[in-house]
Protein backbone atom coordinates (compact mmCIF):
# COMPACT_ATOMS: atom_id res chain seq x y z
CA UNK A 1 0.00 0.00 0.00
CA UNK A 2 1.49 3.31 -0.85
CA UNK A 3 1.79 6.42 1.42
CA UNK A 4 -0.82 8.34 0.35
CA UNK A 5 -3.22 5.35 -0.14
CA UNK A 6 -3.02 4.92 3.63
CA UNK A 7 -3.18 8.62 4.36
CA UNK A 8 -6.70 8.45 2.33
CA UNK A 9 -8.06 5.11 4.49
CA UNK A 10 -6.67 6.63 7.72
CA UNK A 11 -8.82 10.09 6.96
CA UNK A 12 -11.92 8.23 6.00
CA UNK A 13 -11.71 5.88 9.06
CA UNK A 14 -11.17 9.03 11.54
CA UNK A 15 -14.39 10.66 9.54
CA UNK A 16 -16.81 7.84 10.39
CA UNK A 17 -18.03 7.48 13.74
CA UNK A 18 -17.47 4.73 16.29
CA UNK A 19 -19.81 2.35 15.33
CA UNK A 20 -22.40 0.44 17.89
CA UNK A 21 -24.76 -2.04 17.99
CA UNK A 22 -28.23 -0.02 18.13
CA UNK A 23 -31.20 -2.65 20.27
CA UNK A 24 -34.53 -3.09 17.57
CA UNK A 25 -36.46 -1.58 20.06
CA UNK A 26 -34.55 1.72 20.67
CA UNK A 27 -34.81 1.99 17.06
CA UNK A 28 -38.39 1.29 16.53
CA UNK A 29 -39.02 4.60 19.19
CA UNK A 30 -36.72 6.66 17.39
CA UNK A 31 -38.79 5.84 13.81
CA UNK A 32 -42.29 6.03 16.45
CA UNK A 33 -40.73 9.80 17.19
CA UNK A 34 -39.71 10.86 14.08
CA UNK A 35 -43.24 9.89 11.81
CA UNK A 36 -44.91 11.73 14.79
CA UNK A 37 -42.53 14.64 14.35
CA UNK A 38 -44.03 15.12 10.71
CA UNK A 39 -47.68 15.68 10.97
CA UNK A 40 -49.88 16.81 8.39
CA UNK A 41 -49.09 19.60 5.64
CA UNK A 42 -50.88 23.24 6.54
CA UNK A 43 -53.52 23.88 4.08
CA UNK A 44 -52.40 25.45 0.41
CA UNK A 45 -53.14 28.67 -0.52
CA UNK A 46 -53.32 30.86 -3.55
CA UNK A 47 -50.76 33.75 -4.89
CA UNK A 48 -47.18 33.82 -6.04
CA UNK A 49 -45.53 35.91 -3.21
CA UNK A 50 -47.04 32.92 -0.56
CA UNK A 51 -46.18 30.04 -3.42
CA UNK A 52 -42.71 31.51 -3.28
CA UNK A 53 -42.11 32.05 0.43
CA UNK A 54 -44.05 28.56 0.69
CA UNK A 55 -41.53 26.82 -1.37
CA UNK A 56 -38.71 28.26 0.46
CA UNK A 57 -39.92 27.36 3.10
CA UNK A 58 -40.58 23.98 2.06
CA UNK A 59 -36.81 23.54 1.09
CA UNK A 60 -35.48 24.31 4.27
CA UNK A 61 -37.45 22.07 5.81
CA UNK A 62 -36.79 19.14 3.49
CA UNK A 63 -33.20 20.36 3.93
CA UNK A 64 -33.13 19.47 7.81
CA UNK A 65 -35.39 16.71 7.37
CA UNK A 66 -32.60 15.45 5.20
CA UNK A 67 -29.70 16.39 7.63
CA UNK A 68 -31.82 14.78 10.77
CA UNK A 69 -32.49 11.52 8.89
CA UNK A 70 -29.15 11.31 7.89
CA UNK A 71 -28.23 11.52 11.49
CA UNK A 72 -30.63 9.24 12.32
CA UNK A 73 -29.32 6.77 9.96
CA UNK A 74 -25.78 7.17 11.60
CA UNK A 75 -26.72 6.71 15.35
CA UNK A 76 -29.09 3.46 14.07
CA UNK A 77 -25.47 2.24 11.47
CA UNK A 78 -24.84 -1.19 12.86
CA UNK A 79 -21.76 -1.79 10.35
CA UNK A 80 -19.72 0.18 7.79
CA UNK A 81 -17.56 -0.77 5.00
CA UNK A 82 -14.79 1.52 3.95
CA UNK A 83 -12.83 0.49 0.41
CA UNK A 84 -9.31 1.56 -0.12
CA UNK A 85 -8.79 3.25 -3.29
CA UNK A 86 -6.78 1.76 -6.18
CA UNK A 87 -5.98 -1.17 -4.01
CA UNK A 88 -7.57 -4.97 -4.06
CA UNK A 89 -6.78 -6.44 -0.71
CA UNK A 90 -6.96 -9.61 1.05
CA UNK A 91 -6.67 -9.42 4.56
CA UNK A 92 -5.76 -12.83 6.90
CA UNK A 93 -6.49 -13.18 10.65
CA UNK A 94 -3.84 -10.81 12.31
CA UNK A 95 -2.03 -12.30 15.56
CA UNK A 96 0.26 -9.80 17.96
CA UNK A 97 3.33 -11.11 16.06
CA UNK A 98 3.99 -13.69 13.51
CA UNK A 99 3.98 -17.11 14.05
CA UNK A 100 7.95 -18.18 14.20
CA UNK A 101 7.68 -19.43 10.43
CA UNK A 102 7.19 -16.11 9.21
CA UNK A 103 9.98 -14.38 10.90
CA UNK A 104 12.17 -12.87 8.53
CA UNK A 105 15.18 -14.87 8.12
CA UNK A 106 18.14 -13.34 9.25
CA UNK A 107 20.91 -11.18 7.22
CA UNK A 108 23.85 -12.87 5.79
CA UNK A 109 26.83 -11.02 4.69
CA UNK A 110 27.42 -10.33 1.14
CA UNK A 111 30.95 -10.70 -0.34
CA UNK A 112 32.63 -8.86 -3.10
CA UNK A 113 33.93 -10.92 -5.44
CA UNK A 114 37.02 -12.13 -6.31
CA UNK A 115 39.15 -12.34 -9.45
CA UNK A 116 39.13 -15.31 -11.78
CA UNK A 117 36.02 -17.34 -13.34
CA UNK A 118 32.83 -17.72 -11.30
CA UNK A 119 33.61 -21.64 -11.02
CA UNK A 120 36.13 -20.67 -8.74
CA UNK A 121 34.29 -18.48 -6.31
CA UNK A 122 33.66 -19.91 -2.86
CA UNK A 123 30.34 -20.56 -1.81
CA UNK A 124 28.08 -17.75 -0.57
CA UNK A 125 26.93 -14.63 -1.85
CA UNK A 126 28.24 -11.61 -4.34
CA UNK A 127 27.22 -8.60 -4.74
CA UNK A 128 28.06 -7.07 -8.12
CA UNK A 129 27.62 -3.20 -9.22
CA UNK A 130 25.84 -2.52 -12.27
CA UNK A 131 27.36 -0.17 -14.92
CA UNK A 132 26.79 3.08 -13.45
CA UNK A 133 25.70 4.87 -16.66
CA UNK A 134 22.43 3.07 -18.37
CA UNK A 135 19.44 1.10 -16.69
CA UNK A 136 19.83 -2.65 -17.38
CA UNK A 137 17.62 -4.89 -19.22
CA UNK A 138 17.02 -8.56 -19.88
CA UNK A 139 18.45 -11.34 -18.48
CA UNK A 140 22.59 -11.50 -17.27
CA UNK A 141 24.45 -14.29 -18.87
CA UNK A 142 27.29 -15.88 -18.11
CA UNK A 143 29.73 -16.08 -20.47
CA UNK A 144 33.59 -17.95 -21.18
CA UNK A 145 33.15 -16.75 -17.07
CA UNK A 146 31.97 -13.20 -17.27
CA UNK A 147 28.99 -11.57 -16.81
CA UNK A 148 27.50 -10.05 -19.54
CA UNK A 149 24.45 -7.34 -19.37
CA UNK A 150 22.60 -5.19 -21.63
CA UNK A 151 20.65 -1.71 -21.68
CA UNK A 152 18.84 0.18 -23.97
CA UNK A 153 20.82 2.40 -26.13
CA UNK A 154 20.61 6.11 -26.05
CA UNK A 155 20.36 9.01 -28.81
CA UNK A 156 20.99 8.86 -31.83
CA UNK A 157 21.43 5.13 -31.99
CA UNK A 158 17.97 4.43 -30.49
CA UNK A 159 17.19 1.60 -32.41
CA UNK A 160 20.66 -0.19 -30.90
CA UNK A 161 21.08 -2.16 -27.33
CA UNK A 162 24.10 -1.64 -25.22
CA UNK A 163 26.04 -4.49 -24.16
CA UNK A 164 28.77 -4.70 -21.04
CA UNK A 165 31.20 -7.38 -19.70
CA UNK A 166 32.39 -7.37 -16.83
CA UNK A 167 36.18 -8.81 -16.51
CA UNK A 168 36.83 -11.77 -14.67
CA UNK A 169 39.92 -10.32 -13.29
CA UNK A 170 40.01 -7.11 -12.40
CA UNK A 171 35.93 -6.79 -12.27
CA UNK A 172 35.56 -3.73 -14.11
CA UNK A 173 32.76 -3.23 -16.85
CA UNK A 174 33.87 -2.23 -20.52
CA UNK A 175 31.59 -1.92 -23.09
CA UNK A 176 31.35 -4.20 -26.05
CA UNK A 177 29.99 -2.82 -29.53
CA UNK A 178 26.45 -2.11 -29.86
CA UNK A 179 24.24 -4.90 -31.19
CA UNK A 180 22.29 -3.04 -33.86
CA UNK A 181 18.64 -4.50 -32.87
CA UNK A 182 16.47 -3.17 -30.13
CA UNK A 183 15.38 -5.20 -27.26
CA UNK A 184 18.16 -7.81 -27.96
CA UNK A 185 18.61 -10.62 -25.26
CA UNK A 186 21.71 -12.61 -25.00
CA UNK A 187 22.09 -16.35 -24.96
CA UNK A 188 25.86 -18.39 -24.59
CA UNK A 189 25.40 -21.31 -27.22
CA UNK A 190 28.36 -23.00 -26.14
CA UNK A 191 31.36 -21.01 -27.27
CA UNK A 192 29.53 -18.48 -28.81
CA UNK A 193 26.94 -15.42 -27.84
CA UNK A 194 24.13 -14.77 -29.76
CA UNK A 195 22.20 -12.01 -29.48
CA UNK A 196 18.52 -11.53 -30.65
CA UNK A 197 16.05 -8.76 -31.19
CA UNK A 198 13.79 -6.22 -33.58
CA UNK A 199 15.24 -5.06 -36.23
CA UNK A 200 14.05 -1.49 -35.60
CA UNK A 201 11.23 1.50 -36.03
CA UNK A 202 11.56 1.81 -39.54
CA UNK A 203 11.46 -2.33 -40.17
CA UNK A 204 8.24 -4.13 -41.23
CA UNK A 205 6.64 -5.45 -38.37
CA UNK A 206 7.48 -8.43 -36.24
CA UNK A 207 10.78 -8.53 -38.30
CA UNK A 208 13.69 -9.90 -35.69
CA UNK A 209 17.40 -10.42 -36.37
CA UNK A 210 19.86 -12.33 -34.59
CA UNK A 211 24.21 -11.61 -34.62
CA UNK A 212 26.88 -13.55 -33.01
CA UNK A 213 29.48 -12.18 -31.28
CA UNK A 214 32.69 -12.47 -33.06
CA UNK A 215 35.95 -14.34 -31.68
CA UNK A 216 37.72 -11.78 -30.39
CA UNK A 217 34.97 -9.40 -29.37
CA UNK A 218 35.64 -7.03 -31.74
CA UNK A 219 31.61 -6.83 -33.04
CA UNK A 220 28.46 -8.39 -33.97
CA UNK A 221 28.39 -10.68 -37.14
CA UNK A 222 24.66 -10.44 -38.59
CA UNK A 223 22.69 -13.48 -39.11
CA UNK A 224 20.09 -12.46 -41.03
CA UNK A 225 16.62 -12.20 -40.09
CA UNK A 226 13.56 -13.79 -39.40
CA UNK A 227 9.78 -12.54 -39.97
CA UNK A 228 7.41 -14.67 -37.41
CA UNK A 229 3.95 -15.23 -38.55
CA UNK A 230 1.71 -13.87 -36.22
CA UNK A 231 -0.27 -16.68 -36.01
CA UNK A 232 2.74 -18.91 -35.00
CA UNK A 233 4.11 -16.33 -32.81
CA UNK A 234 1.52 -14.25 -31.02
CA UNK A 235 3.79 -13.46 -28.43
CA UNK A 236 7.03 -12.11 -30.55
CA UNK A 237 5.69 -8.27 -29.42
CA UNK A 238 7.16 -9.35 -25.79
CA UNK A 239 10.62 -9.75 -26.71
CA UNK A 240 12.75 -12.59 -27.29
CA UNK A 241 13.04 -16.17 -24.84
CA UNK A 242 15.79 -17.55 -25.92
CA UNK A 243 16.66 -21.44 -25.17
CA UNK A 244 20.26 -23.17 -26.43
CA UNK A 245 19.55 -27.01 -27.03
CA UNK A 246 23.17 -27.84 -27.63
CA UNK A 247 22.38 -27.92 -31.09
CA UNK A 248 20.34 -25.00 -31.65
CA UNK A 249 19.13 -21.50 -30.04
CA UNK A 250 15.24 -21.94 -29.96
CA UNK A 251 12.91 -18.23 -29.75
CA UNK A 252 9.56 -19.60 -28.73
CA UNK A 253 8.25 -16.37 -28.47
CA UNK A 254 9.10 -15.50 -32.32
CA UNK A 255 8.40 -19.67 -33.20
CA UNK A 256 12.28 -20.34 -34.58
CA UNK A 257 15.45 -22.10 -35.01
CA UNK A 258 18.33 -20.59 -34.95
CA UNK A 259 21.72 -22.40 -35.82
CA UNK A 260 24.49 -20.10 -34.68
CA UNK A 261 27.42 -22.35 -36.55
CA UNK A 262 25.96 -22.24 -40.09
CA UNK A 263 23.57 -19.16 -39.87
CA UNK A 264 20.30 -21.29 -40.88
CA UNK A 265 17.28 -20.47 -39.50
CA UNK A 266 13.91 -23.12 -39.67
CA UNK A 267 10.40 -22.25 -38.02
CA UNK A 268 9.64 -23.80 -34.45
CA UNK A 269 7.07 -26.74 -34.86
CA UNK A 270 4.06 -25.51 -33.18
CA UNK A 271 0.72 -28.16 -32.82
CA UNK A 272 -1.82 -25.32 -33.01
CA UNK A 273 -1.16 -21.93 -34.80
CA UNK A 274 -3.60 -20.05 -32.83
CA UNK A 275 -2.17 -20.91 -29.65
CA UNK A 276 -0.92 -18.51 -26.97
CA UNK A 277 1.09 -20.71 -24.97
CA UNK A 278 4.13 -19.50 -26.41
CA UNK A 279 3.74 -16.32 -24.23
CA UNK A 280 2.53 -17.62 -20.85
CA UNK A 281 5.21 -20.60 -20.64
CA UNK A 282 8.54 -21.37 -19.51
CA UNK A 283 10.88 -23.26 -21.62
CA UNK A 284 13.95 -24.90 -20.13
CA UNK A 285 16.45 -27.64 -22.02
CA UNK A 286 16.61 -30.84 -19.54
CA UNK A 287 19.62 -32.31 -21.88
CA UNK A 288 17.18 -34.58 -24.00
CA UNK A 289 14.56 -32.62 -24.91
CA UNK A 290 13.38 -28.29 -24.77
CA UNK A 291 9.94 -28.34 -22.37
CA UNK A 292 7.58 -25.49 -22.15
CA UNK A 293 5.93 -25.97 -19.12
CA UNK A 294 2.54 -23.92 -18.14
CA UNK A 295 0.89 -23.87 -15.08
CA UNK A 296 -2.37 -23.98 -16.27
CA UNK A 297 -5.04 -23.82 -18.41
CA UNK A 298 -3.46 -24.60 -21.28
CA UNK A 299 -0.98 -27.30 -22.15
CA UNK A 300 2.73 -27.14 -22.60
CA UNK A 301 5.23 -28.92 -25.29
CA UNK A 302 8.53 -30.46 -26.05
CA UNK A 303 10.74 -30.26 -28.72
CA UNK A 304 13.99 -32.19 -29.49
CA UNK A 305 17.48 -30.46 -30.33
CA UNK A 306 16.69 -29.27 -33.51
CA UNK A 307 13.36 -27.82 -32.59
CA UNK A 308 11.29 -30.58 -33.80
CA UNK A 309 7.82 -31.17 -32.00
CA UNK A 310 7.68 -34.41 -29.79
CA UNK A 311 3.94 -33.54 -28.35
CA UNK A 312 2.18 -31.86 -26.14
CA UNK A 313 2.06 -31.81 -22.23
CA UNK A 314 0.08 -32.00 -19.91
CA UNK A 315 -0.45 -28.79 -17.62
CA UNK A 316 1.37 -28.81 -14.19
CA UNK A 317 -1.68 -27.38 -12.21
CA UNK A 318 -2.88 -30.08 -9.85
CA UNK A 319 -5.68 -27.61 -8.19
CA UNK A 320 -3.70 -27.17 -4.84
CA UNK A 321 -4.08 -23.51 -5.30
CA UNK A 322 -7.85 -23.23 -5.74
CA UNK A 323 -9.59 -21.01 -8.42
CA UNK A 324 -7.94 -17.94 -9.50
CA UNK A 325 -9.99 -15.12 -8.39
CA UNK A 326 -12.08 -13.04 -10.67
CA UNK A 327 -10.15 -10.30 -12.50
CA UNK A 328 -6.38 -12.16 -11.73
CA UNK A 329 -4.30 -13.55 -14.42
CA UNK A 330 -3.70 -17.16 -15.36
CA UNK A 331 -1.29 -18.53 -12.99
CA UNK A 332 2.50 -18.94 -13.81
CA UNK A 333 5.05 -20.75 -12.60
CA UNK A 334 8.83 -20.54 -12.09
CA UNK A 335 10.53 -23.30 -13.90
CA UNK A 336 14.21 -24.82 -14.06
CA UNK A 337 15.48 -28.06 -15.33
CA UNK A 338 17.92 -30.23 -13.02
CA UNK A 339 19.31 -33.24 -13.68
CA UNK A 340 16.69 -34.10 -16.49
CA UNK A 341 13.62 -33.31 -14.11
CA UNK A 342 11.71 -29.97 -14.71
CA UNK A 343 10.32 -28.81 -11.55
CA UNK A 344 7.91 -25.92 -11.78
CA UNK A 345 6.95 -23.88 -8.41
CA UNK A 346 3.88 -21.76 -8.50
CA UNK A 347 3.02 -19.31 -5.83
CA UNK A 348 1.13 -16.46 -6.80
CA UNK A 349 0.68 -13.62 -4.39
CA UNK A 350 -3.76 -13.74 -4.14
CA UNK A 351 -2.74 -17.42 -2.44
CA UNK A 352 -0.23 -16.94 0.24
CA UNK A 353 0.80 -20.68 -0.60
CA UNK A 354 2.96 -22.10 -2.86
CA UNK A 355 2.35 -25.34 -4.67
CA UNK A 356 5.93 -27.70 -6.36
CA UNK A 357 5.21 -30.23 -9.55
CA UNK A 358 7.87 -32.07 -10.91
CA UNK A 359 8.47 -33.80 -14.32
CA UNK A 360 10.44 -36.64 -14.43
CA UNK A 361 12.85 -37.33 -17.17
CA UNK A 362 11.23 -38.44 -20.61
CA UNK A 363 7.70 -38.17 -18.84
CA UNK A 364 4.72 -36.77 -19.74
CA UNK A 365 2.64 -37.02 -16.45
CA UNK A 366 3.54 -34.37 -13.95
CA UNK A 367 4.03 -35.60 -10.12
CA UNK A 368 3.82 -33.99 -6.62
CA UNK A 369 7.21 -32.29 -5.49
CA UNK A 370 8.11 -30.66 -1.97
CA UNK A 371 6.79 -26.78 -2.05
CA UNK A 372 9.60 -24.48 -1.16
CA UNK A 373 8.50 -21.52 1.95
CA UNK A 374 5.87 -19.36 0.50
CA UNK A 375 5.04 -15.97 1.07
CA UNK A 376 1.73 -16.24 3.14
CA UNK A 377 -0.77 -13.19 3.68
CA UNK A 378 0.20 -11.46 6.46
CA UNK A 379 -2.37 -8.64 7.78
CA UNK A 380 -3.62 -6.43 4.39
CA UNK A 381 -1.85 -7.46 1.15
CA UNK A 382 -2.03 -4.80 -2.03
CA UNK A 383 -1.75 -7.43 -5.03
CA UNK A 384 -0.20 -5.19 -7.18
CA UNK A 385 2.84 -4.14 -5.25
CA UNK A 386 3.15 -7.81 -3.65
CA UNK A 387 6.38 -9.95 -4.76
CA UNK A 388 6.34 -12.42 -6.63
CA UNK A 389 8.67 -16.13 -6.45
CA UNK A 390 11.38 -16.83 -7.97
CA UNK A 391 13.55 -19.56 -8.85
CA UNK A 392 16.94 -20.45 -10.33
CA UNK A 393 19.22 -22.94 -10.52
CA UNK A 394 23.07 -22.91 -10.23
CA UNK A 395 23.83 -27.02 -12.03
CA UNK A 396 21.73 -29.31 -9.55
CA UNK A 397 21.41 -26.82 -6.62
CA UNK A 398 18.01 -24.96 -6.95
CA UNK A 399 17.66 -21.83 -5.21
CA UNK A 400 13.98 -20.67 -4.61
CA UNK A 401 13.45 -16.84 -3.49
CA UNK A 402 9.99 -15.46 -2.12
CA UNK A 403 8.66 -12.66 0.04
CA UNK A 404 5.73 -11.07 1.81
CA UNK A 405 5.04 -8.63 4.21
CA UNK A 406 7.59 -9.31 7.24
CA UNK A 407 11.07 -10.35 4.55
CA UNK A 408 12.58 -12.19 2.34
CA UNK A 409 12.87 -15.96 2.51
CA UNK A 410 15.25 -18.04 0.55
CA UNK A 411 15.59 -21.68 0.21
CA UNK A 412 17.98 -24.34 -1.06
CA UNK A 413 16.20 -27.67 -2.71
CA UNK A 414 18.25 -30.41 -0.90
CA UNK A 415 17.41 -34.20 -1.37
CA UNK A 416 13.76 -33.41 -2.35
CA UNK A 417 13.69 -31.41 0.80
CA UNK A 418 13.63 -27.37 1.49
CA UNK A 419 16.72 -26.05 3.71
CA UNK A 420 16.36 -22.17 4.97
CA UNK A 421 19.73 -20.31 3.61
CA UNK A 422 20.19 -16.76 4.75
CA UNK A 423 19.21 -13.94 2.70
CA UNK A 424 21.25 -10.52 1.97
CA UNK A 425 19.91 -7.71 3.47
CA UNK A 426 19.82 -5.81 0.51
CA UNK A 427 17.21 -8.50 -1.22
CA UNK A 428 14.51 -7.00 1.36
CA UNK A 429 14.61 -3.62 -0.15
CA UNK A 430 15.16 -3.92 -3.79
CA UNK A 431 12.83 -4.97 -6.70
CA UNK A 432 13.94 -8.07 -8.35
CA UNK A 433 14.03 -7.75 -12.24
CA UNK A 434 15.43 -11.15 -13.30
CA UNK A 435 16.79 -14.62 -11.76
CA UNK A 436 19.19 -16.22 -13.86
CA UNK A 437 20.29 -20.01 -14.11
CA UNK A 438 23.58 -20.98 -14.71
CA UNK A 439 26.24 -23.98 -14.53
CA UNK A 440 27.14 -22.25 -11.75
CA UNK A 441 25.80 -19.16 -10.11
CA UNK A 442 22.54 -17.82 -9.48
CA UNK A 443 22.49 -14.40 -11.25
CA UNK A 444 19.57 -11.58 -9.43
CA UNK A 445 19.63 -8.52 -10.82
CA UNK A 446 18.01 -6.07 -8.78
CA UNK A 447 16.38 -2.09 -8.80
CA UNK A 448 17.53 -0.55 -5.43
CA UNK A 449 16.40 2.72 -5.03
CA UNK A 450 18.25 5.48 -4.14
CA UNK A 451 18.40 7.67 -0.69
CA UNK A 452 15.51 9.81 -0.17
CA UNK A 453 17.85 12.88 0.23
CA UNK A 454 18.84 11.23 -3.41
CA UNK A 455 16.89 12.87 -6.79
CA UNK A 456 18.07 9.92 -8.85
CA UNK A 457 16.27 6.73 -10.59
CA UNK A 458 17.01 2.97 -8.75
CA UNK A 459 20.43 1.34 -9.25
CA UNK A 460 21.06 -1.83 -10.44
CA UNK A 461 23.27 -4.27 -8.84
CA UNK A 462 23.34 -8.14 -9.33
CA UNK A 463 23.92 -10.53 -6.52
CA UNK A 464 25.01 -13.88 -7.21
CA UNK A 465 24.59 -17.07 -5.29
CA UNK A 466 27.30 -19.73 -5.24
CA UNK A 467 25.52 -23.17 -3.65
CA UNK A 468 27.89 -25.93 -1.71
CA UNK A 469 29.51 -28.37 -3.57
Amino acid sequence: MSHLDELLRDGLRRATDTVQELPADQLALRLQARRAATGSPAPRTSGRPRALVAALVALAVTTLGALGWAQADRDARTDVVVDEPSTTTITSPTTAAPPPELEPQPPVPVAAPPAGAVEQWAPGWYRIDGPSLPALSGPAVWFRGELHVTAAAVEPDLDATRVFRRDRDDGGWSELPPVQLMGAVLVAAGDQLVAVGEVGFAAPPLLRGWVVLAEDGSGWRSMGTVRPEPTRASGSYLGPRLVWTGERVLDTTGAAVLDPVTGATAPLEVPDEERLVLTSGTTVWTGDRAVLATWGPESGDAWDALGRLLGELPPADDGSLGEVPSGEQPVRAAVVAVDGTVLAVAAPPWSGTAAARRLPPGSDRWEDAPSPPAAPLVGEVNLFTQCRSWLGNAGSSVLSLGCNAVGSRAAELRERSWVAVGVPELLGASTIDTVDSSEHAVTIRLSVPPPPELFAGPADVLLVWVPSP
